[in-house]
């Protein structure tokens, strides 16, 4: 109750207001009000456009789940090895090698080959649906991106303005250490997601340049590890706002960056 009766002093604008006493306060605070009003309106009306596409992500995520289950394993080349289909080339060559000196791996090349074409397959579709969430919700991440750096950088405002006050309010301090907690973690639950799927990637070349090196394949499988390599190197998985900036983890330095200098300004016309 005594929350609800501070926001209701917020948006009475009355003398006792915490943050509408004067014609700045007014001014930030219905711009933060604003910014959730588009966001929900924004949401609400994008909604019918976004369950299109969400179809498609739902089944290249199936397809990933599934292939998962087989990238548990902790040596690469097992994973070759253990699948159903390795009946079927039971006839052709072998390779026999000890990549750990401790167990025999045995993989067969004609499957090496397939299991190498789903794998560039999976690799497309991850790519196509990188490209439909980036088509999709670019518009509400903007906005979402804006009302995080709206929040952060009015909320530590009225934070700092009430602490250096003689007469500082400890529930109104504690709710804006609260709101700026809350608005963090909007943002990192943006950033964090994107940050670890260009981190597997990234992961997923590595690994197939150790299997280009270090592994004694055929010309064939080869070739389509290297065309599998330059697919993953120009064609990264990332996410973007209209291609405006990255979504990961550099958005933190640049947003740090920007609510430090706009709060330093408000202080300063405080001043003035």
């Amino acid at each position: 109750m005594m929350l609800v009766s501070v926001l209701a002093s917020d948006l009475g604008g009355s003398m006792q207001s915490v943050r509408m006493r004067d014609k700045k306060g007014k001014i930030l605070t219905s711009s933060d009000i604003s910014i959730v009003i588009v966001n929900v309106i924004f949401g609400i009306a994008a909604m019918p456009c976004r369950m299109k596409r969400y179809s498609k992500i739902l089944k290249i995520t199936g397809m990933l789940d599934t292939l998962n289950l087989h990238l548990e394993t902790s040596d690469f080349p097992r994973f070759f090895f253990n699948m159903k289909m390795v009946n079927k080339y039971v006839d052709a060559p072998y390779i026999f090698e000890r990549p750990n000196g401790n167990c025999m791996t045995i993989l067969n090349t004609t499957f090496l080959e397939e299991r190498m074409f789903q794998l560039l397959n999976v690799h497309k579709h991850i790519l196509h649906g990188v490209n439909i969430v980036n088509n999709s919700f670019c518009n509400g991440l903007v906005l979402m991106m804006f009302s995080c750096l709206i929040h952060l950088i009015i909320t530590p405002y009225f934070l700092l303005a009430e602490v250096v006050k003689p007469d500082c309010d400890v529930v109104f301090t504690f709710l804006q250490v609260v709101w700026i907690a809350t608005h963090i973690a909007r943002l990192l639950i943006i950033i964090e997601p994107c940050q670890s799927c260009s981190l597997e990637g990234q992961r997923t070349i590595a690994l197939l340049c150790d299997l280009l090196g270090k592994y004694d394949i055929t010309d064939n499988t080869r070739k389509i590890v290297e065309v599998f390599i330059t697919q993953a190197s120009q064609q990264p998985v990332k996410f973007s706002c209209f291609h405006l900036f990255n979504l990961d983890r550099s958005v933190l330095t640049a947003l740090s960056g920007s609510i430090a200098t706009y709060i330093v300004i408000l202080f300063q016309f405080s001043t003035n």
